[in-house]
């Protein structure tokens, strides 16, 4: 079966277009309050306890500890807690009395979270940067263009559904953008591969697209469907450092795959007729 993908490229292009502008507010409006203690500094709490999380989110508030956040970790009996700097463990004890116990924590002084913060900001510069070098060396200017405008759609648009999903940017989240990085520009250069052979071979650009991205969809999908269901499993078994880094991850093998044929295509499509115009 042949599909028209070229035809729908300006429905796609519109709605990736407000989908992109939609994350960019919410990444403005919440991305900073939804930091994680690495980048703003503060206590991890791990905790053991048969409580419920509204019972230890009411009995925090009720001793009068604010700005705090709190989840359960699926399929244990583990509550992890983040906190200001001003609260010990001491103070969690007067709260609970004997109802938890501490399993381990952790404290992030503000000097070692600003540390992290510039060297995570960096490791991310770089990786684009060295994507759009490795870009532009295996293809010509206008792929490598394409390519970077996907990825940059693929990063944000899934930060802003794992923001909107109530997580926190953490280190795990950090490592999941720097695997997406990665991941959507191998997905891409599947599609581009095959683009890049058909270019050789008589027909329009919108023959050539149209037969290059049929040829390489069932590969392409295969990739992330195997992908996404390591990833499914790890989501369902791992711990709560690899859930992080998982969520993200699902995410962005989702809006990867879409982008690598409705953003990434016709990005190079409309360059490529430019430069054959020239």
């Amino acid at each position: 079966m042949k599909i028209e993908f070229v035809r729908t490229f300006k429905i796609f292009g519109g709605i990736s277009l407000v989908l992109f502008i939609f994350s960019v507010i919410v990444l403005i409006l919440r991305f900073n309050k939804q930091l994680g203690l690495e980048f703003t500094g503060g206590n991890l709490f791990y905790l053991g306890s048969s409580l419920r999380v509204p019972e230890i989110s009411k009995a925090l508030s009720n001793c009068g500890i604010k700005n705090f956040q709190i989840k359960s970790v699926f399929g244990e009996q583990t509550i992890i807690l983040r906190t200001g700097l001003d609260i010990s463990e001491k103070n969690l004890m007067d709260c609970f009395s004997e109802k938890i116990q501490v399993l381990s924590y952790e404290s992030f002084s503000p000097t070692i979270s600003g540390e992290i913060k510039r060297k995570g900001t960096l490791a991310g510069l770089l990786a684009l940067i060295a994507m759009l070098i490795y870009l532009t060396v295996r293809f010509e200017k206008f792929f490598a263009l394409g390519a970077c405008l996907a990825l940059i759609h693929d990063v944000i648009i899934s930060l802003a559904i794992y923001i909107l999903l109530g997580y926190s940017f953490t280190l795990q989240a950090l490592v999941g953008v720097l695997t997406l990085i990665g991941y959507s520009v191998n997905d891409t250069i599947i599609v581009f591969d095959r683009i890049r052979e058909e270019l050789k071979n008589e027909g329009s650009l919108t023959e050539i697209f149209n037969r290059a991205i049929n040829l390489s969809l069932a590969r392409s999908l295969k990739t992330s469907f195997t992908t996404f269901l390591v990833v499914l499993l790890l989501i369902f078994l791992g711990k709560e450092a690899v859930v992080e880094f998982s969520v993200y991850f699902m995410i962005g093998i989702l809006i990867g795959t879409y982008s690598s044929i409705f953003v990434a295509a016709p990005s190079t499509l409309y360059l490529i007729s430019l430069f054959r115009k020239e």
